[in-house]
């Protein structure tokens, strides 16, 4: 992601420029912005508006301290915003199973770092944060939409869509 790094650049160029870091990286990504099935693979960055970008990077399914099955997202966050913001207060992350909404949860563990999401990004920098859903059933899919903080229904949004059954 070096090459929007420091730069204060449009949000359709920084776009542009984050989405071709991902071809170098991950060039059998398809060329459209919606995103596809997050079980182990990297997605484009969205633009979510208000020039915000998140893409997600992973999905894994873990246990929380009280033994439930979660799912731990792990998203790539970006902004070409003129002062440095953080995740936790510019993108809502929602869940759904069953069609009953999931509650957030955090977990602990190794190469997690929960902190990301308050820390505070420059421009352009890229940076992996973290959210975990609990799950109602380890079977059935989820549904998550991504959408910055405080947007209309109509506003963009990322949804994906997970199969717990076929993460580890």
């Amino acid at each position: 992601m070096d090459a929007v790094a420091g730069a204060t650049i449009s949000s359709n160029a920084a776009l542009e420029a984050i989405n071709k870091a991902i071809d170098d990286f991950a060039p059998d990504v398809p060329d459209t912005q919606s995103a596809r099935d997050a079980a182990g693979s990297i997605t484009r960055l969205t633009d979510l508006g208000n020039e915000y970008f998140v893409g997600a990077k992973k999905a894994e399914l873990v246990e929380n301290s009280e033994g439930e099955a979660c799912i731990l997202l792990t998203l790539e966050w970006s902004h070409t915003r003129n002062a440095p913001i953080p995740f936790a207060e510019s993108v809502v992350a929602r869940a759904y199973q069953n069609g009953m909404r999931c509650a957030l949860n955090v977990i602990s563990g190794d190469g997690w770092n929960y902190a990301n999401n308050n820390q505070k990004i420059e421009s352009g920098e890229a940076l992996d944060v973290y959210k975990a859903f609990v799950l109602y059933d380890a079977e059935s899919p989820i549904d998550v939409e991504i959408q910055r903080a405080w947007a209309s229904k109509d506003d963009p949004m990322l949804k994906l869509r997970i199969d717990p059954a076929r993460l580890e």
